[in-house]
This record gives C-alpha cells, sequence and structure tokens, in this order.
C-alpha cells in the first residue's frame, strides 16, 4: 500500500534576528494545504515545509500566487436571476454582492455550494465586514464551525490551539480587529491572545454560538395542526440538536499571552 507525505507549511517575517509566524496550515486528507499572508514591499518572508509527526518522507510541490483582496462592502448590485462565482480560502477568500430590499417584504436567500462556504448577511450602511453588524449567517453544514472575533486598538496575535498547545490555527501580525474561522472535531481547544511589538490595548474576545443545524416547529404542541383564519396559533420549537454540546470554558493571563480553553 502506497504512502504519502503529510507535511506542515509555516510562513515567517524575518524582522532582524526575529522570526514572527504569520501563518500555519497542516495538509488535509487529500495531500493539500494552503497558507496566505499580506506581504510589504522590501520585507523578507521564509516558508517552511516540515514533515508531520509520524508520516513518511516524500516529494511535495510548492506553488505561489497573488491573492484578490477581501471583498469590501456593499460589493456590486446582485443580478436577479443571482450570480455564480467560486471563492477560496487563500487565493480568493470571499465575494460581496449588494441588494436592494423592501421593508415588509420576505425575501430567501439560497446558498448552493458543492463544498463548504459561508453566507453572511450585513445591515445598510455596512462599511467594513469585520467590525459591522451581521445580521444573518448561513453555515456550510459543518457541525463544527467556529467563529473567534477580536476587537482591539492594538496589534495582537489571535490564535487557535489544541488541548496540547499544539497551534491549528493563527491570525497573526493583525493590527486592530481580527477574526479567525475554521472547523473544529469535538474536543477542547486554547483561544490564545499575543501582544507583538509590545503593544498595549484593551481587546474583548468572542466565539460567535453555533447554529442550531436541525430543528422542529410545533403548532398548538402538536407538529401537525390545522389553524382557522383569524385564530390564534402558539408556535414553539419541538426540539432541536446543537452541532456539539456547549462546552465549558475557562481562561488565564500571563505578562503577554490571555487564554481561553473551551470544549467542542
Amino acid at each position: 500500500m502506497p504512502q504519502h507525505l503529510d507535511a506542515s507549511i509555516d510562513v515567517f517575517r524575518q524582522r532582524r534576528s526575529q522570526l514572527d509566524s504569520l501563518d500555519c496550515e497542516q495538509t488535509d486528507g487529500g495531500g493539500r494545504a494552503s497558507a496566505g499572508f499580506d506581504a510589504q514591499d522590501g520585507q523578507a518572508y521564509l516558508i517552511r515545509i516540515s514533515r508531520r509527526v509520524g508520516s513518511v518522507a516524500g516529494p511535495f510541490r510548492l506553488t505561489s500566487a497573488a491573492v484578490q483582496p477581501a471583498a469590501r462592502p456593499p460589493g456590486p448590485r446582485l443580478p436577479a436571476a443571482g450570480a455564480r462565482n467560486s471563492v477560496n480560502r487563500t487565493l480568493n477568500p470571499s465575494d460581496a454582492y449588494s441588494v436592494r430590499l423592501r421593508q415588509g417584504v420576505t425575501y430567501r436567500v439560497n446558498l448552493a455550494v458543492s463544498r463548504c462556504a459561508n453566507l453572511e448577511i450585513y445591515r445598510p450602511g455596512t462599511r467594513s465586514f469585520s467590525g459591522g453588524s451581521r445580521v444573518e449567517t448561513l453555515s456550510c453544514g459543518g457541525r463544527s464551525d467556529l467563529l473567534l472575533d477580536l476587537r482591539t486598538p492594538g496589534t495582537f496575535d489571535l490564535m487557535l490551539l489544541s488541548e496540547r498547545g499544539g497551534r491549528l490555527r493563527c491570525v497573526c501580525q493583525g493590527k486592530g480587529d481580527l477574526r479567525l474561522r475554521t472547523r473544529l472535531s469535538r474536543g477542547r481547544y486554547f483561544a490564545a491572545v499575543r501582544a507583538q511589538q509590545q503593544s498595549r490595548a484593551g481587546y474583548r474576545l468572542t466565539r460567535v454560538t453555533r447554529a442550531i443545524t436541525a430543528t422542529r416547529i410545533s403548532v398548538n404542541g402538536s407538529s401537525r395542526a390545522t389553524v382557522a383564519p383569524g385564530a390564534v396559533a402558539r408556535l414553539g420549537r419541538a426540539g432541536g440538536r446543537e452541532p456539539f454540546p456547549q462546552g465549558s470554558t475557562s481562561s488565564s493571563r500571563s505578562a503577554f499571552w490571555a487564554w481561553r480553553r473551551f470544549s467542542a
């Protein structure tokens, strides 16, 4: 049976004798991984490909490409027949569209994808998707989607660590608000906030609650009911399930780090 290389790709920014970690990703079940970072003119970067523990040695192919900037509001008008496009977490992370809605009218929004993608709806007047007021989020259906939202004026790293301290994701060297989105398996994790460049500032870290993936609506206590015109009907949620039970959390602080542990 042939064996294949399982690897990690790490991106570092060289700053004098120091290396600042910008991104770290591991290959998936198909042996693919992608990492992205904002490059600055005249700055030196290092990319490391390393074999994961327990993996056999093997060849690999590394490619690079320019990345399209993230979408900004409001975006072009959404055609009446809808839009067809593609996104990629590294090369083309997001698309945005705007649509004019009328008050009092019910609208249905449909997202058809072959792989995981999320759709977010924002209020009128939104100037930034990272700090805007989100009305609704349609998940790709993964029952372990996680979104960490960090609000701060400082220069911080936002990292997701495994229970043993291994780094899973990092939004590093960011100034101002940061967002980290990923998919998790059941288990315990750490969210770490680390100050960079002797930054001192307050922050607010929010773990966005995952939406219920299945639910049943009851009418007058029954799953089926006939309601006469003008009659009062009592609606309720007859049952539902969350992707994972809500886990416990704990937090701790040090001179340069702030930790928050949670269970998925």
